[in-house]
């Protein structure tokens, strides 16, 4: 099992039971999803899913949902790993991705716009343009936080108001200049 020694892990996932993890392994443009069983800690099974940047399950279905390095976001089936369905919210790399606590929400960032899902019917419901980074919900999904890899941080209500909590810091410098 090579790829996983040369690989870096993008994202893990937990299922709301806790009983299975979803995790994406990706070098370049090659990846693949895994899903593990946590009680006996090993592999279900794996699919060859290029680009993906994200995955997680989706709630009370047999369900993931992947995004990719291309700005769209699949749903697959996970028994068989068939794609069901391909869109492309995002112009950008999904580069985080997080369900709600309640099961409710989808959200997706890819670090110039957020996005908004409704899981009971698919359809997006909000498109901010806010810079995020990393997204968690917040406890009673009623609302979301974002924040960027300057320490900027908000707070989007479900309804669309976003509140600035925190401000970006100075532009981080690495051996090639200042970063964006």
């Amino acid at each position: 099992y090579f790829f996983q020694d040369i690989a870096s892990i993008h994202s893990i996932a937990l299922s709301p039971d806790q009983k299975t993890m979803v995790t994406t392994l990706a070098l370049d443009n090659e990846a693949e999803l895994a899903l593990w069983d946590m009680q006996s800690h090993r592999l279900i099974r794996k699919f060859r899913v290029p680009q993906a940047t994200q995955a997680m399950l989706v709630p009370q279905t047999e369900l993931l949902v992947a995004g990719l390095s291309t700005g769209h976001l699949l749903l697959l089936d996970a028994v068989s790993g068939e794609e069901l369905k391909r869109i492309r919210p995002h112009e950008n790399a999904i580069i985080d991705m997080v369900m709600s606590p309640d099961g409710n929400w989808l959200a997706t960032a890819d670090a110039e716009t957020v996005r908004l899902w409704d899981m009971r019917t698919g359809d997006a419901t909000l498109a901010l343009p806010v810079k995020a980074h990393k997204i968690r919900f917040a406890e009673g999904s009623d609302a979301l936080y974002a924040g960027t890899r300057r320490g900027g941080l908000s707070r989007i209500d479900l309804d669309g108001a976003v509140t600035q909590l925190g401000p970006e810091g100075p532009p981080i410098e690495f051996g090639d200049g200042p970063q964006p």
